[in-house]
C-alpha cells in the first residue's frame, strides 16, 4: 500500500503489457451504427406521435361519453 488514502496502486507491470482489443471491421461498424441509428429514429417518431394520439383518444372518450356518437 502506498500514498495516505489507504488504497492499493496498480502497478506499473501490468501497463507494460501490450492489451490487445478486436474490433469489428469499419465497415461493420458503420452498418451497425446505421442500425442503431434507425431504431433511435423509430423510438422518436413513435414518441412523436403519442401526444396526438392521447388527444385522440380523450375527444373520442369526451364524445362517447356525452352520447354525441354511439356504438352498436
Amino acid at each position: 500500500m502506498e500514498g495516505t488514502t489507504g488504497r492499493q496502486r496498480v502497478p506499473t507491470k501490468i501497463f507494460k503489457n501490450v492489451i490487445q482489443i478486436s474490433l469489428p471491421k469499419i465497415d461493420e461498424q458503420r452498418l451497425i451504427a446505421r442500425k442503431i441509428k434507425l431504431v433511435e429514429d423509430n423510438i422518436k417518431n413513435k414518441f412523436q406521435k403519442l401526444p396526438k394520439l392521447e388527444k385522440l383518444k380523450k375527444s373520442l372518450m369526451q364524445k362517447l361519453l356525452t352520447g354525441q356518437v354511439r356504438v352498436e
